[in-house]
């Protein structure tokens, strides 16, 4: 006789049977479940064709409309994201904005600058002077990069890689780079010069302007 250490009883002997079963049971009930719309695919070689070109076309169509990249984008957590819903809430109508890059951690920011039709006067000038809208830009930017920054969590901004905002006129466009971590300190300075000066250090700025018709 075996020693009572090695001895399995009747009772474990019958409850490792029905647990064995049971498992063999459930593996049954799936491969069936599994197998029984297989053999009605089988059955209809033209409905396969159809669930195939379906599964083409949404596949393309999703290419080219980018709703996999959106739905990946919204699955995605980052502190762009997390800036964008508190900023979302209090920017102009003309701003657009969206999360960028490979994580989606890179703020992007376009502003629109249409010349109205009661600034006619003033279309003509700038039509004129280039520096004028320069300077308009210039001005234009270093003020929406401090809203951007007092309108933003500090903690998310600062996490946030890179801040890109470009300010669209029809007579030039300026495209301003820089880093969250730069731009978190804005909501501290209040000194135009110091302000100024920050800028300047952090911020890289190119200008673009419209090609000319012939």
């Amino acid at each position: 006789m075996l020693p009572n250490t090695l001895a399995i009883s009747s009772g474990t002997q019958s409850k490792a049977l029905d647990l064995f079963f049971s498992y063999k049971a459930n593996y049954l009930i799936l491969g069936y479940t599994l197998f029984m719309p297989l053999r009605s695919l089988m059955k209809n070689p033209m409905l396969v064709v159809g669930v195939l070109m379906m599964m083409i076309f949404l596949f393309q169509a999703g290419k080219k409309f980018n709703w996999w990249e959106s739905r990946r984008q919204k699955l995605m957590p980052s502190s762009c994201k997390a800036v964008l819903v508190k900023l979302e809430r209090r920017i102009p109508e003309n701003w657009q904005t969206s999360c960028e890059g490979k994580i989606f951690n890179n703020l992007a920011v376009e502003i629109n600058y249409p010349v109205l039709e009661k600034q006619e006067k003033q279309k003509d000038q700038a039509k004129s002077n280039k520096d004028r809208v320069r300077s308009l830009l210039y001005r234009e930017m270093a003020n929406d990069l401090i809203s951007i920054a007092k309108n933003s969590p500090s903690d998310n901004l600062e996490k946030t890689d890179i801040v890109r905002i470009k300010l669209i006129h029809p007579e030039m466009t300026i495209n301003a780079v820089t880093e969250g971590k730069y731009i978190v300190k804005l909501q501290t300075l209040r000194d135009k010069r110091l302000i100024a000066e920050h800028l300047k250090v952090t911020v890289q700025v190119q200008e673009t302007l419209p090609e000319k018709k012939n």
